[in-house]
């Protein structure tokens, strides 16, 4: 004969408890249990039930805290143009016109072109060492011109190692490439940025620029003529891997102060003549930065942009909120012209540049502003794991497909590693250097009264955890001034 034991189903609510009596056919072994132990042991499984759904709970705010922290944290607009209740149509829906404008002036001059030319057969013509379709270039540039748009690293740092090592194409291809594409891509991401008032330096805009000219061609004229495919290749991946273990590096200073623009930018005068001829030497940080970027620009399609990034963030310690939109206009600035020194100075890029432009363009007019975009809301820490992850993939790649050890792709493997090894490290201790130099800035501007700093390092002085040094801020309003004597500026 079976037993029967009561059981207990409690149910909180607001008022108290509710209890239903539920009469349930039982075994021996259970009816030998006693009534109180069964309703305890009750109570025990319905509070392990009510702690799994805290936790769940717990783990998904933790989840969507985390999204929002690194993926979500908002963009860094001027403050001259916040968006307020008095402000205009224009201004209030201006993201979508930054995205919009670049996209339908491209798309109606491409499809113009590809419908009057007939050119729709080139997405399945075979190309390059491995007679792959040329529409995987357009699928590369999917993803390459969101990371153009979102980070430092511009399309060519995407394009040039996946044409030249997945595809099969001569360096000097890729790069006229990569000058082609950006001068399309790069230029719509820093109209995006520029229209949507997304905060950029524009001393290292200004600066960089004007001595990138002179780099680019430099490099174009007397560099890039000099290096064989394998040396041009791992020089590439080489030199921004030892910068990204340098950002790595510094990175794991989580307390240190980041500022939104290069701080105390005249305290670099350290000599002038009658106010008109100053020696400052911030400036010429950012010159040799433009040069130099110039350089590695006319041998990969992409370099002052990532070169003018590390001076920004290592250096000068400014924010990569900051540094990555700075980085994506000059670079966009400056690959207009070397695609124009190329296309007019030097005989024109070669044919199958063209071909390659005619696939990846309504691509790239989509991939970079919205990238831009996307980007301008991420965390910095999530902007800088995005280089971390590319250079790794790009040294891995290099590797296997080079083989710089091998004789298969050069004819002086040793030498070939050698130097490669060389650049690596020399790269390391030449990022770390800036890391320990911009550490020094860093300590004595912070050291300066606030009436002797300018804006830029009272205002935008920003801890770890992203809070801002309130009484200076009150200092520099009540005062008016930025230097001593002087009237704010940015």
């Amino acid at each position: 004969m079976v037993a029967e034991a009561i059981t207990y189903d409690e149910i909180d609510t607001a008022k108290g408890s509710v209890r239903s009596i539920v009469p349930m056919p039982q075994d021996s072994a259970t009816s030998s249990i006693p009534v109180d132990e069964q309703v305890e042991d009750s109570k025990n499984r319905e509070n392990d039930d009510v702690m799994k759904i805290s936790a769940e709970v717990t783990t998904m705010k933790s989840v969507w805290e985390f999204f929002k922290k690194y993926f979500l944290e908002g963009q860094e607009i001027d403050e001259k143009y916040q968006v307020n209740e008095n402000s205009s149509f224009l201004e209030r829906n201006r993201q979508y016109f930054a995205l919009g404008i670049p996209f339908v002036i491209v798309q109606t001059v491409w499809w113009s072109l590809m419908f009057s030319q007939d050119w729709f057969y080139l997405f399945n013509e075979p190309f390059g060492d491995y007679d792959k379709p040329r529409f995987w270039i357009a699928v590369t540039m999917i993803f390459g011109s969101m990371v153009a748009g979102a980070t430092a690293e511009g399309g060519a740092a995407i394009a040039f190692p996946v044409m030249t090592l997945a595809l099969g194409i001569d360096p000097v291809v890729a790069r006229d490439f990569s000058l082609m594409i950006q001068s399309i891509g790069m230029t719509s991401a820093a109209f995006t940025i520029l229209y949507m008032r997304v905060k950029i330096d524009m001393n290292a805009l200004k600066y960089v620029t004007f001595s990138g000219i002179f780099g680019t061609i430099f490099g174009l004229e007397v560099i890039a003529p000099r290096l064989t495919p394998a040396y041009a290749k791992m020089y590439f991946v080489c030199i921004w891997s030892s910068f990204a273990v340098g950002l790595a590096i510094l990175n794991m200073n989580v307390d240190r102060h980041l500022y939104d623009r290069i701080p105390h930018f005249k305290g670099g005068i350290i000599w002038k003549y009658n106010d008109r001829i100053v020696f400052n030497w911030k400036v010429v940080a950012l010159f040799g930065a433009g040069f130099v970027g110039g350089m590695c620009t006319a041998i990969s399609g992409s370099g002052i942009d990532i070169c003018t990034f590390s001076v920004l963030t290592l250096l000068f310690r400014v924010d990569e909120k900051v540094a990555t939109p700075t980085s994506v206009v000059l670079m966009g600035i400056n690959t207009v012209i070397g695609f124009l020194w190329v296309e007019f100075g030097q005989g024109g890029v070669e044919q199958e540049g063209w071909y390659s432009l005619a696939c990846a363009a309504p691509v790239v007019v989509v991939g970079a502003p919205m990238g831009s975009f996307i980007g301008s809301h991420f965390h910095r820490l999530t902007l800088a794991g995005i280089i971390y992850i590319l250079s790794i993939i790009k040294m891995v790649g290099a590797l296997i497909i080079v083989q710089p050890w091998s004789f298969e792709n050069t004819d002086t493997p040793v030498h070939l590693c050698i130097t490669s090894a060389v650049l690596f490290f020399s790269g390391m201790i030449f990022f770390r250097i800036l890391s320990i130099l911009g550490l020094r800035l860093m300590a004595t501007i912070d050291n300066l009264p606030s009436v002797v700093r300018n804006v830029s390092s009272v205002l935008d002085i920003q801890d770890a955890d992203g809070t801002k040094e309130n009484s200076d801020r009150e200092s520099i309003a009540s005062t008016g001034e930025a230097e001593v004597g002087l009237p704010i500026s940015i």
